[in-house]
């Protein structure tokens, strides 16, 4: 592997990297049931808060690389199109929908997984990941990976969890997320909260009900336009947002035929995946980790340093105070990229 002192040294790769991979294995060793052991963990836990940068730079010398934290994009289609949804599914149209196949998810994995040794938890997120058909066989290959540590699903409550996928959920390394909208009086009719949470109690599936009250609101992601800023003013940007939600995208038969050799992508974000199907790789061939590269150990660890990304450029001003607006507020149409704003 190339010389990594001066990656190992930057803040970002501490606090992306290190900082992050801390906290997931902290968590996970706070959640063992198993009691035999508990003064060796309380022991490992405690030398952790104090030696992690120590204890992750020696995994990485050993040529071990750990990934705190992946979303698996599925799909771009949902049943709902919230007009501030922060994965951007609303500029997604019927004619440029990203949905890929269980085939070339394992096959992008399978390269992932041969080069790192964790990851400590994915997520799997659409649009509405309920919508991809082969949902079952992802999370089947998911769970079999002895790599990662926790899957995790999230999902907008508009949708029953068919018998095949709460099969396929019946593990300790599983666990569901169903996020709640009920505070939004038009979307009452179609969420099926009560249905989705006695039926993951029934197979005994680990679930987190994500409550949204009365008063609960979102961040205005705002419009989605290239902005033009000067490379410290997109610097900037990043560092004042660092968002943990890195996302993996798999090749589908879109990407295939324009890009014959991507196997696969690490995302800076979920913006960041979207943009790359709404624009295409072409801006953005830089910011992102090719799974077909020759260096990729390498790439991952320098992806969690790298400080300017050129699709900070297309999200509002971070280290302004954001916009709170109600929660998922609807919208019947599509919304457009556009060089600049429209009012």
């Amino acid at each position: 592997m190339k010389n990594l002192s001066f990656i190992l040294k930057k803040d970002l790769f501490k606090h992306r990297y290190i900082a992050l991979n801390t906290h997931h294995l902290i968590n996970s060793l706070n959640s063992l049931q198993n009691t035999s052991y508990s003064h060796m963990r309380k022991r490992f836990i405690k030398f952790l808060h104090k030696y992690n940068s120590l204890y992750f730079r020696t995994r990485i010398a050993c040529g071990k690389i750990d990934i705190p934290y992946i979303e698996l994009v599925l799909t771009t289609k949902c049943s709902l199109r919230c007009k501030a949804c922060n994965n951007l599914m609303q500029y997604f149209s019927s004619h440029n929908q990203y949905t890929t196949t269980y085939k070339d998810i394992q096959e992008s994995m399978d390269i992932l997984l041969r080069h790192i040794s964790s990851i400590s938890r994915i997520r799997i997120i659409g649009g509405e990941p309920l919508l991809f058909k082969e949902l079952p066989q992802v999370i089947t290959y998911l769970l079999n990976q002895k790599k990662i540590k926790h899957v995790n699903i999230v999902s907008n409550g508009t949708i029953t969890f068919k018998d095949d996928i709460l099969h396929a959920l019946q593990s300790p390394k599983a666990s569901v997320t169903i996020s709640d909208y009920s505070s939004n009086p038009a979307l009452i009719k179609k969420l099926h909260h009560k249905e989705i949470l006695e039926s993951l109690k029934s197979y005994n599936i680990s679930y987190e009900f994500a409550f949204a009250t009365s008063d609960s609101q979102w961040f205005d992601p705002g419009k989605i336009y290239k902005r033009h800023r000067e490379k410290q003013d997109i610097i900037r940007n990043f560092r004042s947002c660092l968002m943990p939600c890195v996302s993996l995208i798999a090749p589908n038969n879109t990407i295939k035929e324009q890009y014959p050799d991507f196997k696969g992508g690490l995302f800076l974000c979920p913006i960041a995946s979207s943009l790359s199907q709404l624009k295409g790789f072409g801006e953005f061939n830089q910011d992102f980790v090719h799974l077909n590269s020759t260096s990729l150990q390498y790439d991952i660890l320098n992806f969690y340093a790298k400080d300017f990304f050129h699709v900070c450029d297309y999200c509002n001003n971070k280290w302004e105070k954001p916009l709170l607006i109600p929660p998922a507020l609807q919208t019947t149409k599509i919304l457009e990229l556009n060089d600049t704003p429209i009012e």
